[in-house]
């Protein structure tokens, strides 16, 4: 997998002991770098779908008591404004 060009407000090794927000944020990160690359369908759809991964694999670990519902919140919008780039 390349190197993420972009800086971003979190840090997927912050989450390494929450099972599967590590690797589906840095999967969301690289489709988001792709996507500001080429700008085409193909990855815009990519983007979506592991956007909508990541947020039920958000909201699973609060249901687990892993986050709050606020730090979820947080997650999320930032996660929409990354997609409205």
């Amino acid at each position: 997998m390349a190197t993420m060009v972009s800086k971003y407000k979190y840090n997927p090794t912050d989450f390494a002991s929450m099972p599967f927000i590590c690797e589906d944020l840095t999967e969301f990160y690289h489709a988001h770098e792709q996507h500001r690359l080429t700008k085409t369908k193909n990855t815009r759809f990519e983007l979506e779908r592991l956007g909508r991964n990541l947020f039920f694999t958000v909201k699973h670990r609060v249901v687990e008591g892993r986050l709050t519902p606020m730090q979820a919140e947080e997650i999320y919008d930032y996660l929409e404004e990354l997609m409205d780039d």
